[in-house]
């Protein structure tokens, strides 16, 4: 059986997903990467005092294994650099958007492929994601800026089906 045979085979047993969704586009953000650290653990506990939820403020962090990422809004940035001040930050990325997917089906969890379809689209259309944040209903993809509306189109293409 040939690849392409054996794709189409597969299509055909995978769970139809209902793309439906709502794409929300967020802009201003960065990403710091830290060195995991027990300090750096101790410190996260207020790292959410420096955003306000209320306004719609972006924070996500991300435990890795070794590192830990924290991607916010760049007008929190200096505040969250000396927040960090005695950490080792390996990176910092700004000029970011942060790219959602909104779900309205309840089964995106459950479905297989559905992460991955989007991630192939973006890479196929030369589009390099930084993070990549999933919750029960929402996916998003934090994003360089010049990449922003190119990504956007080609997101909608897939929920718009």
């Amino acid at each position: 059986m040939s690849t392409s045979e054996e794709i189409e085979s597969h299509r055909k047993i995978t769970k139809k997903f209902d793309y439906s969704a709502e794409l929300l586009l967020k802009t201003g953000i960065c990403d710091f990467t830290a060195v995991k650290s027990p300090s750096l653990l101790i410190k996260l506990k207020g790292v959410y005092n420096l955003v306000d939820f209320e306004r719609g403020d972006t924070l996500n962090v991300i435990l890795g294994s070794n590192e830990v990422s924290i991607v916010i809004n760049e007008k929190y940035a200096d505040k969250l650099r000396k927040f960090l001040l005695m950490e080792k930050i390996l990176n910092i990325e700004d000029n970011l958007v942060a790219l959602t997917i909104i779900f309205t089906a309840d089964d995106f969890l459950h479905t297989p492929g559905i992460i991955f379809n989007a991630v192939r689209m973006l890479a196929w259309n030369s589009i390099n994601i930084f993070e990549i944040v999933s919750t029960m209903t929402e996916l998003t993809f934090i994003l360089h800026k010049k990449d922003s509306m190119k990504a956007y189109d080609v997101l909608q293409e897939i929920i718009g089906k």
